[in-house]
């Protein structure tokens, strides 16, 4: 919720307008000083390096307060559309006729009817701008009408603070209240009028959509510094409340849908490190220079409520979690991402007369996901990793009676539980902007380890270890090393699975053939295996060659 946010998208192209981006233009941008004047011919200066137009009904000096009126920006792109043509699109007409030209092009407009700059005296300035701004963004496609998106952002006493140094400044913003909402510019229909069909190879018009999202006690920092030609940038936001309700119609289908969403106690925090004056489009050549970027991210309590209606039966569907974290990094050393969730809950319910009547729900206790994989070149080996969790997973009474209404299943919680780990080679950089080789894959896997497999389900039990070399000289990865195994109450599951009438008999057969030629007995309904690869590309099984 601070300028910086708001920059990298203007570095981006600005091909979009969406909430971060409004909501970021509501904070101040890093100048070299701190007057009002010169903060505001810095903020012109920044937007029209940026490819910015910076329009103003003028700009008035009252005192300590520079006061700028009926401003506007916008941002105008034009990018080849490698899809095709609107004749031609999407054919296989080798005869057609010369290939117009084809571009999509991206106007994007923000307009703020006062904004103004006040100092305090004690080097810094207090920014504050009028209740409500509006954003538009229009996408043009050669041959094709525009699609265009419109918000209006009322804010209510928001307060940005700079203070600091030129090399070091601080910025600090609050607000009780902000809130977004997109505006439909698509025309009612006549009282009686029947939607009209759009004609054949064109797209039809959208509509009517309502979205509006609240967010409610807001505090941000943010803070950047540059040392030794290095550029930090840090931030820190909280959001006490966040609120979504949106609502949108397909005429053509009949299908209609409702959407709320709540999350409380929200908070993230960022810091992204840059040499100065290197190209952001060339993620590759930034990370190689030693750009880094961070953050992380919690949440308490959150529900999404979405409700679909079709031919008049609806089918609603609640999620919820008790709270959450979401973690990230990338740099040179590569890319890692992590996500944990609380207690979530899930929930279907559809029309009585629909086939799933009964209410349908899953419960678990926590979900957990970890990613990194390195992304930078490098002759040597680099590890990755990927890992993921679902723990404590119950299903309500009506999902077990589908299929297990005498109960002969154990319902006791299920668990999910794969680790994997190993080390690869990057031949080349993964995020560069130039194009990969075409001869050879950019990444070459050198080990893998199994550091944990586990899965428990309706009273089986399946766990397993392993590691493993990976010799990649003949072109052909061959792996070397070995997995063990262990498993219980598989001749249980089959038992119960022919009882309620999942499988039959004979198919019980073959698994406990392939049991018998993989797997070890080791006590009543219990089993083990060791499967070992050799460098010579063969494959045991508890010492028995199956390959």
């Amino acid at each position: 919720m601070n300028i910086a946010v708001f920059q990298a998208g203007l570095r981006a192209g600005g091909r979009r307008i969406g909430t971060a981006t409004v909501l970021s233009l509501l904070a101040t941008t890093s100048v070299p000083a701190l007057t009002a004047d010169e903060l505001w011919t810095a903020w012109k200066t920044d937007y029209a390096a940026l490819g910015y137009e910076v329009k103003t009904g003028g700009a008035t000096r009252n005192g300590d307060t520079l006061t700028i009126t009926d401003l506007a920006l916008s941002h105008q792109i034009e990018d080849p559309d490698t899809a095709g043509t609107p004749d031609t699109a999407g054919t296989n007409d080798t005869t057609a006729a010369p290939e117009t030209p084809v571009t999509i092009t991206t106007r994007s407009e923000i307009d703020i009817p006062r904004m103004d700059l006040r100092e305090q005296g004690d080097g810094s300035v207090v920014v504050t701008m009028a209740p409500t701004i509006t954003a538009r963004s229009d996408v043009t496609r050669t041959g094709d009408d525009p699609v265009s998106v419109r918000l209006r952002v009322d804010q209510q006493d928001l307060i940005t603070l700079v203070s600091g140094t030129p090399e070091a400044l601080d910025y600090r913003l609050t607000s009780p209240k902000v809130t977004v909402t997109l505006i439909d510019d698509t025309p009612a229909p006549k009282a009686g009028a029947k939607p009209e069909a759009a004609p054949k190879g064109s797209t039809p018009a959208p509509s009517p959509t309502e979205f509006v999202l609240t967010l409610g006690g807001i505090a941000s920092n943010y803070a950047t510094k540059t040392v030794d030609g290095r550029q930090t940038q840090t931030s820190d936001t909280k959001v006490a409340t966040l609120d979504v309700k949106a609502a949108g119609s397909d005429d053509e289908t009949g299908v209609s849908y409702t959407l709320s969403a709540t999350a409380a106690n929200l908070a993230g925090s960022n810091q992204a490190t840059v040499p100065a004056g290197t190209d952001m489009t060339d993620m590759g050549a930034l990370l190689a220079q030693g750009a880094s970027f961070a953050f992380s991210g919690t949440y308490g309590a959150a529900s999404l409520d979405v409700t679909q209606t079709t031919e008049g039966k609806p089918m609603e569907i609640v999620a919820s979690a008790q709270s959450g974290a979401v973690n990230g990094a990338m740099s040179a050393a590569g890319f890692r991402y992590s996500a944990q969730s609380q207690h979530p809950h899930l929930a279907v319910t559809q029309a009585p007369d629909s086939l799933l009547s009964a209410p349908m729900s899953a419960d678990l206790e926590a979900t957990s996901a970890e990613f990194a994989f390195p992304v930078s070149q490098n002759d040597q080996p680099q590890p990755f990793t990927g890992k993921i969790a679902l723990n404590g997973l119950t299903l309500s009474d009506s999902v077990w009676a589908m299929f297990d209404p005498a109960q002969k299943l154990p319902r006791t919680p299920a668990e999910l539980v794969i680790d994997l780990g190993g080390t690869a080679k990057v031949s080349n950089d993964l995020l560069t902007s130039a194009p990969l080789p075409e001869a050879g894959m950019p990444v070459t896997v050198e080990s893998v380890a199994l550091n944990r497999l586990h899965l428990s389900l309706a009273g089986l039990d399946l766990a397993g270890t392993g590691a493993a070399t990976i010799d990649n000289g003949s072109g052909t990865p061959v792996p070397a090393g070995s997995v063990d195994l262990s498993l219980t109450g598989a001749d249980a599951l089959m038992s119960n699975l022919v009882a309620i009438g999942l499988i039959e008999q004979q198919q019980t057969m073959i698994v406990k053939m392939m049991l018998g030629l993989y797997a070890v007995p080791a006590g009543t309904d219990a089993y083990t295996s060791k499967i070992e690869m050799k460098p010579t590309g063969e494959i045991l099984a508890n010492g028995q060659r199956i390959r």
